[in-house]
């Protein structure tokens, strides 16, 4: 293959010497025949090695006193902070599709048919992509073969994904501009992005403070929210901040009562479980100050 050399495929046991010999990782607190049991049956390499980014190197491109222990630790606090932001996304979505629909029922100018046609126009790839898989689901058979020659607006709501109600959202608040959709019609890309990164299991904490993943500014709206949530404008720079940011604005907004006390008592048992090692984190600024927005965020639901 022409470019770049490819790295070699390891064995286990070589994986854990490119890991203590190149790397710097150390096996104190996790023996290396344990932390090969680990890598043939709980976790992969690849997905688990990725944490180590976020401690530093010495000169010589080793890592600074970085146990393995502690990439463990933190694959663990990742995979529980997605698990719990998933379950917030998906209150949000029903939360969202319930303030849409109410206000289109309420809307004299909306028959529930003619919006489709208009989304249809707005957003063709959405919109097809939607019926397509309305199509295809076995479990969504039935209501597909009563209505797929005149589909209403409560069926199309209730069948699209998250990136389709983001669509939609825009176009009906670009429309009619209701209040009771304006921090979704605002907020929800942001949101969509931590929502996907969560259901397709992807590594969030990773490279949250930088350049890497830095916008140029948060948006005006967003910069008001902050003020009244008392968080600080200059951590929304940062992508993951950011979005996670309007994902909580968002369930502060459209998720009940109930919901949001729920949520708020998980969350503070898993800011909790952020501190079991903190002995692991102590001398990283940045992997703590991430605990601390985390901490904020649930602070205010």
């Amino acid at each position: 293959m022409e470019g770049k050399m490819r790295k070699e495929k390891l064995e286990f046991k070589d994986m854990l010497t490119k890991l203590r010999d190149e790397k710097g990782i150390q096996f104190h607190l996790i023996k290396e025949n344990e932390a090969m049991q680990i890598l043939q049956e709980r976790s992969y390499y690849y997905k688990l090695t990725c944490y180590r980014k976020n401690f530093e190197k010495d000169a010589s491109g080793k890592y600074i006193d970085v146990d393995f222990a502690y990439l463990i630790d933190i694959a663990s606090i990742d995979m529980q902070i997605r698990y719990f932001l998933l379950q917030m996304s998906l209150d949000i979505e029903h939360g969202i599709k319930t303030a849409l629909l109410s206000h289109i029922t309420q809307n004299k100018n909306e028959d529930g048919y003619s919006i489709i046609d208009e989304f249809k126009q707005y957003d063709p790839y959405s919109y097809e992509k939607t019926i397509s898989s309305f199509e295809k689901n076995q479990y969504l058979s039935d209501m597909f073969s009563k209505r797929k020659q005149d589909l209403p607006i409560w069926v199309l709501v209730e069948i699209m994904d998250f990136g389709t109600l983001s669509s939609f959202v825009k176009m009906y608040y670009r429309k009619y501009t209701p209040t009771s959709l304006k921090h979704a019609s605002h907020l929800i890309t942001s949101a969509k992005y931590i929502r996907n990164a969560c259901a397709h299991s992807n590594v969030l904490i990773l490279n949250i403070y930088g350049r890497v993943n830095q916008i140029k500014s948060p948006s005006m709206s967003v910069k008001d929210l902050a003020k009244i949530y008392n968080i600080n404008i200059l951590e929304l720079k940062q992508k993951k901040l950011h979005d996670l940011f309007c994902l909580f604005v968002l369930y502060k907004k459209y998720a009940s009562r109930n919901s949001r006390s729920y949520r708020k008592n998980q969350g503070s048992l898993l800011i909790e479980r952020c501190k079991r090692n903190k002995s692991y984190y102590q001398n990283n600024k940045k992997i703590l100050s991430a605990f601390l927005f985390f901490k904020n965020l649930v602070d205010f639901l």
